[in-house]
């Protein structure tokens, strides 16, 4: 239900036509784009790895992390929507 309303909250919002910005502006677009997703994709990668490590994770000093099964298939989830994001961008679909 919500990834349905996601995607159709996402083909109603505008974009500003690239065509009008120069090549540096797209550029530091882009990377400041990538840039969010790759610190999205290594703080969830961080919370997985630290509980799956359990007490050596504590013992190493990352503080206690509980993350209950339900919230774990919900951060494996939106890691795979993110990896996805990642793969995709820029993506241009061939008609």
């Amino acid at each position: 239900k919500y990834i349905q309303e996601a995607r159709n909250l996402g083909s109603t919002i505008r974009q500003p036509k690239l065509s009008n910005l120069s090549p540096s502006v797209i550029a530091q677009t882009n990377w400041k784009f990538v840039e969010g997703l790759l610190k999205e994709c290594r703080n969830k990668t961080k919370r997985m790895l630290v509980e799956k490590m359990g007490r050596e994770a504590v013992e190493l000093g990352h503080g206690e992390v509980n993350i209950t099964g339900v919230e774990e298939n919900t951060l494996i989830a939106s890691l795979c929507d993110l990896l996805e994001r990642i793969w995709s961008h820029g993506l241009q679909v061939k008609q």
